[in-house]
Formats: structure tokens, C-alpha cells, sequence
């Protein structure tokens, strides 16, 4: 039997509960051909070059052929054992038919798709009779009475009686977070239970209604760039609620590179990264001093011509920097004491793919168009056989000889891009796999308001989303393909940066106010 990744449980009911939403999220490049279910319960397709792995979309029809719901599988291989996998999953009996396949890359996109032909009588040994009672909401927990001999049990959310999502869960109580959500909304949930080679027992009645939880789009802004970044490090404060902190990073606020290059390391120490200039020095020394311990680092990202020593006197101060935006970059890297593990690779040259990189906790290499002298010998000093590259960006950015010369010092596993920053930044975030109900949009049109949003988003383990006036689809695309409303909204900047209108566009709801 091939190997099974996983399945999505997707039970979309579509003919009573309404249309479900289309996740597809690019144009097809190429068809998928000779798709087919076989007699023996097996489906197989031509295998797509550079795919790493397929959906397969199948329709679930009665005896009285009524479309009764979809169902997704997932598989590494261009063949399925159809019946296996459906009797594992405790599928209801039904014909199974109309094969869909997607074939996805290594970040979950659709680069082929195709239609098939053929069908699966679905047997199992009888409808399993229990039904789950005694439903009740503990906190945001669905609870209800074990149901004796089931295995597992489908959880349906209705949001005023509109079927929300449904989930398989193994225990008689299920996490109800991401589909209890908006506070205008009365929300119940009902079970079934199942067991392998049965049919699921009748959907229980509907449990009590509670109403849902509110949505919060907080602004993070200041009159100015320097200003901001005192914002969003008050904020960050209360997101780890303490009163002061053990570092904080400063760097300039005329340009990108530094402080990117030491957002990685700034999360690591849950840090703010504050900007300074000359005329805004005395301002965020006088933070600083409220807001550091008394034995706390602060660090200076680049040289002195770009943040002179006098502006932070009195302080315990450690600076890293370099003859360049790269010098400082390796010296942050240096700092970090990493010799090996995973690495972002991002150009040096534009803010954009860095910024969407700076709310993780993976390092970060800028690069040119190749790698130079200095480099190479600290890449040298890497484990090679513990050292793997993400590469963030399309050729124009990291060009394929920069992959190559990093070849020498690890494997480069992927690269990671778009056709524009705005599609690039809505990848990251889903690579990463970081909150799916949560995000800290940022402009994708320059940098001074983003920039120290990075250490904002990783408190909240959250992605931050490029946006620009008509360029949010990106964005809200985040939160449509994991199928989720979003909780929390930071925005970072004032409206000149990110417009109330361009938010509530990118959160999918009518006002951010």
C-alpha cells in the first residue's frame, strides 16, 4: 500500500449547508492525464514532474445518487489504496467518484490539476450506532459523553447554524479556537461517532449556543518610524507581559539591512528592535533607560556612522557590525553562535523578502549576486552535514550561482517565491507554518514602518503579510486557504503605511476600526 501522508477531513456537506470555498490559490501550468479509479480500489495518475505531493478531491454520492460531500486525501506517490484509506478514515458507505487531482511544490501550491474517470462502491460493516450526548462548551473546549467502542468522532462548528468546519478528533473533547470566532456570531457544535470499517452514527443534536470570541485589530503606530518602533516595543511588552526588558537591539533608521539582519536574533532574546537617528537619540535613550533591566545588553546593529557611540552612553552595550550591510550581517550570525541547522537566504539588496522572513527565529543570510570572501570563510566554519539553505526569492533576487556556491557548505532543500513580494510574503507564512488566524501586516512599498515589526509578529507567532492599497488579495488569500477568520489583526505603521481600507480588505471584514 502506498505510503498515506495524511488525509484532510474536509466533509463538505454542499448540498444542504451551502458552497464551500475553493482553495486553489494559482493558475495551472500543466494537466494531469490518465487518471482513473480501478477495480480494485486503487487510484492512480500520471506523476507530475516536481511535484512533492497530490490531493485527491473525490465526490461522495447516495444510493439514490445525491452529491452527499467532498473528501480530500493527501499521498506522496501517484497512486492511492482508495478503499484502505477510506476505511481507515472510517468513511461513510457511498460511491466515491469524480477524481480531482492537484499536484502541489514543496510550499502547498497547485502547479497541475486534472479530472478522472472511474468510481468506488464503498462498503463497510454496518452503521455504528452510538451517538455522542451530553454536549456542552468548557471554555473554548467542545465536551461531550464518550460513546463506547467508537475510535473517533467528526466535529461539526455551526456559526448561527451554518456548518463552519468539521475536524476528526480521538478523544471526547475537541479545540474549538479557530472556528469560535466573531463576537456577532452564536456558535453549537455536534458529533458523530465512528469506528474503522463502520459507517459514522447520526449527527447528534446541536449543543447549546455560546457567542463567539471578539476580533481585535490593534494599529501600532507613532507620529514617525522612530516613534513606531517604541510602539511596537510597548506592545511586545505586554504580549510577554514583563515590565522591562533583558536586550534590546538598535539600529538606524535611514535603511533596511541591519536591522533585518538582526531580527533573528533579536527573537531569540524576545527583544524590540528599536531605530535612532540623530534627532530622535535622546528620545529612545530615555526609553531605553525606562524600559531595560538594569543589567541588560543593548545592541547596536552596524557601525558607528550609522549609530554613534554617544547616543546610547551610560548603557552595557555590545555592537555588531561590519564594512557592510553583509560584515554586519555575518557579525550578528557570529553572535548567535550557530554552526549549523537551517538557513534563510535573502538578497541584501530589498527589504521585501527579508521582512517577511524577520517574525521567525531561523538566520538569516543576505547575499548579492554572489557569495563574497568573507562568506564563504564563515560558512566554512558550518557543519556541513547539519547545515540546509531556504532560499527566499526568485533568480532575480538569489540567483541560482549563489545556490550553487551554497551547495559547498549544506544541502539547499528549497526555494521559496513568488511572482511578486506580496504572493512571496503570503508563502513564508504558510511554509512556516505559523498562526493561521493571526497576522501582522506590514507595507510592501518601503521599509521604515515595517521594519521593526518582525520581534511584534514572532511574540505572537504570527507571519507578517506585505499589503499595499489594491494589492491585499495575497494577504487575505493567508486566511482563506486554511479556511479560518482571523482573531487577531496587528497592523504596523499609521495609514500612510497601511490604509484601514487595504486591513480590512487583507482580515476579509468590513471595518478594522
Amino acid at each position: 500500500m502506498k505510503r498515506l501522508i495524511k488525509v484532510l477531513l474536509c466533509l463538505l456537506m454542499i448540498v444542504s449547508l451551502g458552497a464551500y470555498r475553493d482553495v486553489k490559490a494559482e493558475p495551472d501550468e500543466v494537466e494531469i492525464t490518465n487518471i482513473h479509479i480501478g477495480g480494485a480500489g486503487g487510484i492512480y495518475w500520471d506523476a507530475v514532474p516536481g511535484a512533492e505531493y497530490y490531493s485527491v478531491r473525490l465526490s461522495r454520492y447516495d444510493e439514490e445518487g445525491n452529491i452527499r460531500g467532498l473528501y480530500w486525501l493527501e499521498t506522496d506517490q501517484n497512486a492511492l489504496d482508495l478503499y484502505e484509506t477510506l476505511l481507515d478514515e472510517g468513511a461513510p458507505a457511498g460511491v466515491y467518484q469524480d477524481p480531482i487531482v492537484y499536484a502541489r511544490d514543496a510550499e502547498g501550491r497547485y502547479c497541475a490539476e486534472g479530472k478522472g474517470t472511474g468510481k468506488l462502491n464503498h462498503t463497510t460493516s454496518g452503521k455504528f450506532p452510538g451517538v455522542a450526548t451530553n454536549l456542552k462548551w468548557d471554555g473554548l473546549y467542545a465536551v461531550w459523553d464518550m460513546v463506547p467502542n467508537a475510535e473517533f468522532y467528526f466535529v461539526t462548528f455551526y456559526r448561527n447554524g451554518v456548518r463552519w468546519g468539521t475536524e476528526k478528533f480521538y478523544g471526547n473533547a475537541a479545540y474549538g479556537e479557530k472556528y469560535v470566532i466573531g463576537e456577532e456570531f452564536g456558535f453549537t457544535f455536534t458529533v458523530q461517532a465512528g469506528k474503522r470499517g463502520y459507517e459514522n452514527g447520526e449527527e447528534s443534536d446541536h449543543s447549546p449556543s455560546i457567542k463567539g470570541l471578539p476580533q481585535v485589530f490593534t494599529r501600532v503606530s507613532g507620529p514617525n518610524r522612530y516613534q513606531t518602533s517604541l510602539a511596537i516595543a510597548e506592545k511586545i511588552k505586554e504580549i510577554y507581559g514583563i515590565d522591562k526588558f533583558s536586550t534590546v537591539f538598535v539600529t538606524t533608521g535611514t535603511n533596511y539591512p541591519d536591522a533585518l539582519s538582526g531580527s533573528f536574533l533579536a527573537n531569540y532574546h524576545r527583544a524590540p528592535i528599536l531605530m535612532i537617528n540623530e534627532n530622535n537619540a535622546t528620545m529612545v535613550a530615555a526609553y531605553i533607560a525606562q524600559n531595560i533591566k538594569a543589567d541588560g545588553t543593548v545592541y547596536i546593529l552596524g557601525g558607528t556612522g550609522a549609530v554613534k557611540d554617544e547616543w546610547l552612553s551610560g548603557f552595557k552595550t555590545k555592537r555588531l557590525s561590519g564594512s557592510s550591510r553583509y560584515g554586519t550581517n555575518l557579525a550578528v550570525l557570529r553572535e548567535s553562535g550557530v554552526t549549523g541547522g537551517t538557513f534563510l537566504v535573502c538578497t541584501g539588496e530589498g527589504f521585501a523578502d527579508a521582512l517577511s522572513c524577520s517574525s521567525l527565529d531561523i538566520p538569516m543570510l543576505l547575499v548579492k549576486k554572489s557569495l563574497n570572501s568573507a562568506q564563504k570563510e564563515y560558512l566554512a566554519t558550518l557543519n556541513k552535514d547539519a547545515t540546509k539553505f531556504i532560499i527566499i526569492g526568485g533568480t532575480g533576487a538569489v540567483p541560482e550561482e549563489v545556490a550553487n556556491e551554497l551547495g559547498n557548505y549544506g544541502t539547499v532543500t528549497r526555494r521559496i517565491s513568488g511572482k511578486d513580494r506580496y504572493i512571496t510574503s503570503r508563502y513564508i507564512g504558510s511554509s512556516f507554518r505559523m498562526g493561521n488566524n493571526i497576522a501582522v501586516l506590514a507595507t510592501g512599498k518601503d521599509f521604515p514602518d515595517g521594519l521593526c515589526a518582525g520581534p511584534l509578529a514572532y511574540a505572537m507567532y504570527a507571519p507578517i503579510l506585505l499589503v499595499a492599497d489594491g494589492k491585499t488579495n495575497q494577504a487575505s488569500r493567508y486566511f482563506l486557504r486554511a479556511n479560518v477568520t482571523v482573531r487577531y489583526g496587528y497592523i504596523s505603521g499609521g495609514e500612510a503605511a497601511v490604509s484601514d481600507e487595504a486591513a480590512a480588505d487583507a482580515f476579509g471584514v468590513i471595518s478594522v476600526k
